[in-house]
């Protein structure tokens, strides 16, 4: 990972939702377009991530697999902002 993240959170041994919850917590802390790493080992993670990530304008920019099972991910904050289910046009899915 070429980017130095401004903040690293290693949630290695948590079961989702719990990587994805400490990760919203520092990202909506940070600035935008600053970067954050997360590590796990949740099986889930992956899908938690890209899921909100596409809902609130921030980007899962990479995933890199590390020894014992662990995928660390760096996360840019975005500027976009959550869309409402009342924003959504009809048939279009939330996610």
């Amino acid at each position: 990972m070429s980017t130095k993240p401004a903040v690293t959170l290693d949630m290695s041994g948590l079961s989702c939702p719990a990587p994805l919850i400490g990760a919203k917590k520092i990202v909506d802390d940070m600035e935008i377009g600053q970067t954050m790493l997360l590590i796990s080992d949740c099986p889930g993670t992956p899908d938690d991530l890209l899921a909100w990530a596409r809902h609130t304008g921030n980007d899962v920019t990479s995933a890199e697999k590390l020894e014992g099972g662990r995928t660390a991910y760096l996360i840019t904050r975005g500027g976009g902002r959550k869309v409402r289910s009342w924003q959504r046009k009809s048939n279009t899915p939330l996610l």
